[in-house]
Formats: C-alpha cells, structure tokens, sequence
C-alpha cells in the first residue's frame, strides 16, 4: 500500500479510510439530504407560485431550513466538526512528511504496522472527536431538536461502530478531548 508514491503503514491507511468516510457521509448529508431535498422543494414552490409573495415565503422557507439543517446554528456540532477536520489536515500534513522523508532516505521498506508516533496519538484523538461528534448528533436527534439528522446518523453508524466506540471511551472522556482538540486547534 502506498500513498504519494511511498509505503505507509496499515494504522495510516485505516486512519485515513476512516476520515473518509466520515467526511464523505457528512458531505453526501449536506450536498443530498439537506440541499438537494430542499432545493427540490424549493422548485416544486417555485413552480406553482402565483405571486411574488409566494415566491419570497418560499425563498425564504428553503433558506431558514438549509440553515437549520446543515448545523451552522449548533455551535458545539461545527466545532466538532472543525476538530475532525483540523485533524484530517494534520494527518495529511503528517502523511506528507513521512512519504517525503522516506523518499528522501530511499527507504523502500514499509513502516511499523502500528505506525509513527504521531499518526498513532492522531488516530486516537480521531476516534474521540468522531465519537463526540456521533454523540452530539444523537442526543439532538434523541431530543428531537434535529430529527432530519436521522439520515447521516444512519448512514455512519450503519454497522454500529460509533455506537460501539463512544460507549467504550465514555462521555466524559469524549467532553475532554473535544475540549483538548480545540484548545490546540487555537
């Protein structure tokens, strides 16, 4: 397996396959689930208007909704969601340096399976944030603030692994490092 043309161990590729995932389910859910649907809706509104009142109170229903629905107005979601992505950028960033060293050195055999230092704490610290983040979205769907987060909600924790991964590190340990993550994001 290699990355950028050099080995890379199977802690970093399954670190990456994570962050991938996650990140492209969060993007399918904002793209699909909450642009394309309301866009739709929006046309459909458009489409049968008669004045432009209609269209105003359509215009604006389609933007009050989008708002609601892509969690810019959760504060503690879009900083769960800035840690995760400062760390897909901090593993890339990483990733980056190693291949470049390693080509540098002409090192053609593969890493440790359980990879470099960093990639192993970035690994752990991923695994926190995406669990807080998991948490966050079900305890607002639970409360029925949110329940148009079903989709993504299913969609990442299709197999249970979320489920699973937060009840074993714990809320309060996932309150911490969320909080830890920040704190060195700023």
């Amino acid at each position: 397996h290699h990355a950028f043309g050099a080995p890379v161990s199977s802690q970093a590729l399954h670190l990456r396959t994570n962050m991938a995932f996650l990140v492209d389910n969060v993007q399918y859910y904002l793209m699909v689930d909450v642009l394309g649907a309301q866009y739709a809706l929006l046309q459909s509104r458009v489409a049968g208007s008669k004045d432009f009142e209609a269209l105003k109170t359509a215009h604006d229903v389609f933007l009050s909704t989008l708002e609601a629905q892509s969690l810019i107005n959760i504060q503690v979601v879009e900083r769960a969601l800035d840690d995760i992505f400062s760390l897909c950028r901090r593993f890339c960033s990483e990733l980056r340096r190693l291949t470049d060293a390693q080509a540098a050195a002409g090192a053609a055999a593969l890493p440790p399976e359980d990879g470099p230092p960093l990639i192993t704490k970035l690994a752990k610290d991923y695994e926190r944030a995406s669990c807080f983040l998991f948490t966050i979205l079900q305890s607002f769907q639970n409360k029925q603030a949110a329940p148009h987060l079903s989709q993504l909600l299913l969609r990442i924790d299709y197999n249970r692994h979320f489920s699973k991964a937060a009840a074993r590190i714990g809320g309060s340990q996932l309150a911490t490092s969320s909080q830890a993550l920040h704190e060195l994001r700023v």
